[in-house]
């Protein structure tokens, strides 16, 4: 049985997962999660993530992408508990080398 050295894995697609084996990936790069109950408490280990994709993860808010501060690539598709236009501010505003977020079908999106 061979030993997994997850501090060299940075890029990682998960369908399923618990918080605490997030916290195991620290050096990740690039995280794409699609229908997961990951939590804000999962992902606040990630602080290396440049790329982050959620697909139907409504176990994240905004609270729990704000710490993610190194990320430069942002995609949210169906995740119901991020409220878009306050992330949007502060993804902008706060740091300087963030590119590019992208949304589709989060119902709390709302106009500014």
């Amino acid at each position: 049985m061979s030993v997994i050295d997850y501090q060299n894995i940075h890029h990682l697609y998960v369908i399923n997962m618990d918080d605490e084996e997030f916290k195991k990936y620290v050096n990740l790069k690039s995280l794409f999660v699609e229908n997961n109950s990951i939590t804000n408490e999962g992902i606040k280990s990630l602080v290396n993530l440049k790329k982050l994709k959620l697909i139907n993860c409504n176990g994240i808010t905004n609270e729990g992408i704000k710490n993610l501060t190194n990320l430069k690539k942002l995609k949210l598709i169906n995740c119901n508990n991020i409220d878009v236009n306050n992330l949007r501010l502060y993804y902008f505003r706060n740091v300087n080398n963030r590119k590019e977020l992208k949304t589709k079908y989060t119902t709390q999106i709302r106009n500014l």
